[in-house]
């Protein structure tokens, strides 16, 4: 059986860097990093809602997993995921997904 290689996405803004794949009409968010000495500042923020803002059409999703050194615990950041519409589908994996059309207002400041 042949695999093909899923189309690979990459956002940067400002400090921020996103990196992501589909997976058939979905776009599987693998990370999103902010360098430590930028955190707090909106960075991620605005570069979540440029990537909703782009393919919000679409079903976004991603593990909600705290990578070492963040300062978010799991919850918290579940939580800043939930404010931009993602919702817990598979708490085993902690995967949270955005469904398709939602639209990108509504996001709390």
């Amino acid at each position: 059986m042949t695999r093909h290689r899923s189309l690979e996405v990459v956002r940067t803004l400002g400090p921020a860097t996103l990196e992501a794949h589909w997976e058939g009409d979905t776009l599987f968010v693998r990370k999103l990093v902010v360098p430590s000495s930028c955190r707090g500042q909106g960075h991620g923020s605005r570069l979540l809602q440029a990537v909703i803002a782009e393919f919000g059409g679409r079903r976004i999703a991603l593990a909600a997993v705290p990578f070492d050194g963040c300062s978010l615990t799991k919850a918290a950041l579940m939580a800043w995921y939930r404010s931009f519409g993602f919702k817990l589908v598979d708490r085993r994996w902690s995967t949270m997904a955005r469904p398709a059309g939602l639209a990108a207002e509504g996001r709390r400041a």
